[in-house]
């Protein structure tokens, strides 16, 4: 099933790293908030890795990570059911997605990426 955001503008690296981010906001049930919260903070500290990242583009981050654990906290709650938070993650993935076509991919001392 194809995903709800494109990620074809972004280099390999960003939009492999992006794919389970992705794909578990649109795919979480109740009870998988921890999930959701893991997958988006171990994708951002992969991003952060990867990329020289400029003031927008943390914060297109963290706006990502925080509507990311909004949704998760809704998955958490016991009387679960559909709001706008699964929409609101998609829209700030999407954002991030808008400001990560803009990164530097990071390069050591000799203009090679480090593996």
């Amino acid at each position: 099933m194809p995903r709800a955001l494109d990620t074809s503008s972004l280099p390999k690296v960003l939009a492999t790293a992006l794919w389970p981010w992705i794909d578990i906001v649109e795919a979480a049930k109740a009870g998988m908030g921890d999930r959701v919260r893991m997958t988006a903070e171990n994708t951002v500290v992969l991003l952060r890795r990867e990329i020289e990242a400029s003031s927008p583009l943390e914060t297109a981050m963290e706006d990502a990570l925080l509507a990311s654990d909004t949704l998760a906290q809704d998955l958490d709650r016991v009387t679960f059911f559909q709001t706008d938070a699964r929409t609101e993650a998609l829209l700030a993935l999407n954002g991030l997605i808008a400001w990560l076509q803009t990164a530097r991919l990071k390069m050591d001392s000799r203009g090679v990426r480090p593996s």
